[in-house]
């Protein structure tokens, strides 16, 4: 590809990277309503994502994977988990296409696909008071000269939310190279995973950010 080419190649990926990320983050905006037109404040109790970056032979996507409470009768509380998947890969061959047809930078919608199921609650809030144990430093030193760079790996992480409004937020996130302490958290996170997984429907929805 031409080099001006890829200059807007450059920056029109940098636009729809930003426009992907934030409706990935703010799930509960896209359609369809994960409240089903029941109350509903919007805050998220938990986030699972995973941004897929690098050489991925498996075809996997940037996702998230967010738990959100949903108001019932006498203002009960019914969590339900939300999967955002950006189709990046269609995207990104569709602004490339673009791109080289206008010869300039250009914008494209991003698009994702997304489904709903229901969560246990007695299960969700187990897993949570597992998590409530854990004890990690925030902050870790290495001997000189043992820092390490790995590329193309792609990075992994989850946020937690509490109840108040606005909430107190503890994200981590992780790579190849981690605190040898947080090993389990990586495990803790792989079994929210697949727990939260295992609510949803094999049916998804396809939307566009508009």
């Amino acid at each position: 590809m031409h080099p001006e080419l890829l200059d807007f190649l450059r920056v029109s990926n940098r636009a729809l990277t930003a426009r992907a990320w934030h409706a990935l983050r703010h799930s509960s905006d896209l359609p369809p309503s994960v409240s089903g037109g029941r109350p509903f404040h919007g805050i998220p109790r938990l986030c699972l994502w995973h941004d897929a970056q690098g050489f991925h032979t498996d075809g996997s996507e940037p996702f998230t994977l967010t738990v959100f409470e949903i108001y019932g009768d006498n203002l009960s509380r019914h969590p339900v988990v939300r999967e955002t998947v950006w189709r990046r890969h269609d995207d990104l061959m569709e602004l490339q296409r673009k791109v080289k047809r206008l010869r300039k930078v250009a914008i494209i919608d991003p698009t994702f696909d997304v489904r709903d199921g229901p969560v246990p609650a007695a299960e969700l809030a187990a897993s949570l008071k597992e998590a409530a144990a854990f004890r990690v430093p925030i902050v870790w030193l290495r001997p000189e000269g043992r820092e390490s760079v790995t590329t193309d790996i792609g990075a992994v992480g989850f946020e937690f939310f509490s109840r108040e409004q606005p909430p107190a937020v503890l994200g981590l996130q992780w790579s190849y190279d981690m605190p040898e302490s947080w090993r389990p958290i990586t495990e803790w996170f792989e079994r929210m995973r697949k727990f939260l997984v295992a609510c949803l429907p094999e049916t998804r929805n396809r939307c566009n950010l508009q």
